[in-house]
């Protein structure tokens, strides 16, 4: 069950024998050699004794060596995750709370924000995980790509042509999918210089090609790993970060990672203290980066797949760096192109919940969320600008409205040519929900399935998924069992229903187990609402389609 409130994960220090020691310590001198190590026995650390960090989701493997962190600095390390593109907006805004410090993949789409520069004291790179292709041992052989990496161009042919079948996260929500859309468009430039606006207009056409080979999408690593996890079989490849892919397998065997020739984008993971901080946190950061960058931590930093100074995963090629886009407008000209023209056009089935328990304060909130989704250029934005996660053009938004047995439904197209026409038909729809009656979920569930099926069958090429919106238990028609068998018969019938996953919303009374539940069944995820605007949680599954 995932929550939309980032939550901390906390580093525990090893015992009261490392708390006694570093108070009896001061911190290290600034400017020590990057490859120092810390004294042998005895902690380096300052009297402080947490370092708050906003961190990206993909250092959850880094936990462990942080204990020995504590063990050696005095300094515990909290990490509260969230996304890497969502945070770095947040630290932008000022709105990095009580965390003295980040630790994204990147930095560099900070220093391009209004606010970016200005937050940050100073920031070390502390290790380097380029964004790669892992592709099944197979295919790699068909294409020609084992011992030699293809070209983005070489990429872009066999995605166009069917020969390449790949997944990816979504550019807007996640930063190795950014990362791999950053890298794919300033390679196909062909200019050998940053990626500019104009070059964005002249690439959208090869990157659209790109896309018709991707098969799998989602709104974080974590959750694509997931999916490729649970079907190895659905896609060939991988976009990712190189550290992830080398852990995955299909057929019985490893992925082969491969880096363009041509060049891509690498994470560089900047431990950066914020301005905000004291000198107590600011010690406390100094303390921990020197711990981090000494050999023996870099060398175990180099066992979780990733880069470092002394060293790196076996058989690692060496990469091209390519650049970074250097105006922020290049990066929102990139990423509208790809939601509104470039990606695979998608049909979103909501199944809402209207029954008499949501009256009131419950379906203003809703009706909110919905309508956000449905604002040209405002509401629900992301990190990169207003409206990237909106309703966009070749999109199709389907309803399933319901109470003890289902309301209404409807499709509601988003016109390329008529797109604030079409957005208002979708806003106009959402004011007219009503509350009243008991709660079907599981027969209302199974009606909006019929609707995405009939979709992805008529045209294999869009991206379908469902969204279930509820706010009670079920409390008539069929049950969380009969769902299930129901589920079963449609795969066992050869239906597409497994490349449908269901996105739940867990507000109110709704019983987490059994939405959970549908979730895993349908291969999507549970968000929970708690006491967060419900709108985040919409825009949060947005990223996820």
């Amino acid at each position: 069950m995932r929550s939309t409130t980032p939550r901390p994960v906390v580093v525990a220090l090893a015992a009261l024998a490392a708390l006694v020691l570093a108070g009896c310590t001061s911190g290290p001198a600034r400017g020590a050699p990057e490859g120092a190590d810390p004294p042998a026995g005895t902690p380096t650390g300052p009297r402080a004794d947490v370092l708050r960090v906003l961190a990206g989701s993909e250092l959850r493997d880094v936990e462990p060596l942080l204990e020995g962190v504590a063990e050696r600095t005095g300094v515990r390390v909290e990490l509260e995750y969230t996304g890497t593109l969502e945070g770095t907006q947040l630290v932008a805004d000022g709105g990095a709370g009580d965390h003295a410090a980040t630790w994204f993949p990147s930095g560099d789409y900070l220093a391009l924000l209004d606010g970016g520069r200005a937050a940050v004291a100073r920031s070390r790179d502390v290790m380097s995980d380029p964004v790669a292709l892992g592709v099944a041992h197979d295919a790699a052989a068909d294409l020609g790509w084992l011992g030699r990496s293809p070209t983005w161009v070489e990429v872009v042919d066999a995605a166009e042509d069917g020969r390449l079948r790949y997944g990816m996260t979504s550019p807007v929500s996640s930063n190795s999918g950014f990362a791999t859309l950053v890298g794919a468009a300033t390679a196909l430039s062909g200019t050998g210089t940053v990626l500019t606006e104009q070059d964005v207009a002249a690439v959208a056409p090869q990157l659209r090609r790109m896309a018709l080979g991707q098969q799998l999408t989602a709104g974080s690593t974590g959750f694509l790993v997931d999916r490729f996890t649970a079907d190895p079989g659905r896609v060939d490849a991988l976009f990712g970060y190189e550290s992830v892919l080398r852990r995955l397998r299909a057929g019985g065997e490893p992925l082969v990672v491969l880096t363009p020739s041509d060049g891509t984008v690498t994470a560089e993971y900047p431990l950066t203290l914020l301005r905000s901080a004291d000198e107590e946190e600011a010690r406390a950061y100094d303390a921990v980066v020197a711990d981090l960058l000494s050999d023996p931590v870099q060398r175990q930093l180099a066992g979780t797949g990733r880069r470092t100074r002394t060293g790196g995963p076996a058989g690692a090629e060496g990469v091209y760096e390519l650049p970074f886009p250097n105006r922020l407008a290049t990066v929102r000209a990139l990423l509208s192109a790809f939601q509104s023209e470039i990606k695979k056009p998608s049909d979103v089935v909501f199944a809402i919940d209207t029954s008499g328990s949501m009256d009131g304060e419950r379906l203003v909130q809703l009706q909110a969320a919905l309508t956000a989704l449905a604002v040209p250029d405002g509401g629900a934005g992301g990190a990169a600008g207003d409206g990237l996660l909106t309703f966009q053009p070749r999109e199709n938004v389907h309803y399933v409205e319901f109470a003890d047995a289902v309301k209404s439904r409807g499709t509601l197209a988003v016109d390329p040519a008529d797109r604030a026409g079409s957005l208002a038909r979708i806003r106009g729809w959402a004011a007219s929900l009503r509350a009243r009656g008991g709660t079907a979920i599981h027969d209302s569930l199974r009606v909006a399935y019929e609707e995405a099926l009939a979709v992805a069958e008529a045209d294999p090429g869009r991206f379908v998924s469902v969204t279930l919106f509820t706010d009670g238990e079920n409390t008539d028609g069929g049950s969380p069992a009969d769902f299930r068998a129901w589920y079963g018969e449609q795969a066992a019938a050869g239906r597409p229903i497994g490349s449908v996953p269901t996105f739940v919303v867990v507000f109110g009374e709704a019983d987490p187990a059994q939405m959970a539940e549908v979730a895993a069944l349908t291969g999507g995820e549970a968000f929970t609402a708690g006491g967060q605007d419900l709108a985040d949680v919409f825009e949060e599954i947005r990223g996820y389609q």
